[in-house]
């Protein structure tokens, strides 16, 4: 039991660094970005499981409360818990529509609940179908696509969702390829199950943007 346990604390500390590493990585990316391609332009962040740990880091440190909020379109963190009280100001997108704000989704079938998940607080979340905080179910004949495994195809009304205590619920979908969806766990289709909602709702959230700043792509030139 007592090697066990020192295993175990080295391969936690070990992790640790490894994901430090990762983040630093991604944060000098963003840093570089910044100063030599952003040029006060809008931006949007997009990001799925390990990545999204690094990228709720990102926007703590450099977007919650401070000035380049203003510039964030959305960001899109899929895949991992995100506890709403992590953030000072910045909040969960709560309209199609609405910019300087968070998406966040944990994709599971319908009735399953898994045990190691907290039920409170519940995780910050958007439905990717309706774009909204709700908890009524957005239908399947509002779902504008879900890609397929080889990116070949796009299948549109496949499913639907709904909001549960800070997970996203939806119907087990039926297309080509859905065979690869075992469990009840669709953590591997976060976003391909709405990639073409992300897509649209991207292009609306962006041109609000623009609209609400009095802005056109010509002024950054």
């Amino acid at each position: 039991h007592i090697k066990a346990y020192a295993g175990k604390k080295r391969y936690v500390k070990h992790a640790s660094k490894a994901f430090e590493l990762a983040y630093e990585d991604v944060r000098k990316a963003f840093e570089h970005y910044l100063k030599y391609e952003n040029k006060g332009k809008p931006f949007i962040i997009a990001s799925h499981s390990q990545g999204t740990t690094h990228c709720i880091r990102l926007v703590k440190e450099f977007i919650d409360g401070k000035p380049l909020a203003n510039q964030l379109i959305a960001a899109y963190l899929v895949g991992i818990e995100l506890t709403p009280m992590y953030y000072s100001q910045i909040g969960a997108c709560q309209s199609p529509e609405q910019t300087n704000c968070i998406c966040a989704w944990r994709t599971y079938e319908a009735g399953y609940y898994p045990k190691n998940l907290r039920t409170y607080p519940p995780s910050l979340i958007t439905n990717p179908i309706s774009w909204t905080t709700l908890e009524e179910k957005a239908p399947k004949e509002d779902h504008r696509g879900a890609i397929l495994l080889n990116f070949d195809r796009l299948e549109s009304q496949v499913t639907n969702a709904q909001i549960h205590k800070g997970i996203l619920w939806i119907e087990k979908p039926k297309f080509k390829g859905s065979f690869w969806f075992l469990g009840k766990n669709y953590h591997i289709g976060d976003f391909n199950l709405f990639y073409l909602d992300v897509m649209e709702n991207a292009r609306l959230r962006t041109a609000n943007w623009f609209t609400n700043n009095n802005k056109t792509l010509d002024y950054f030139d």
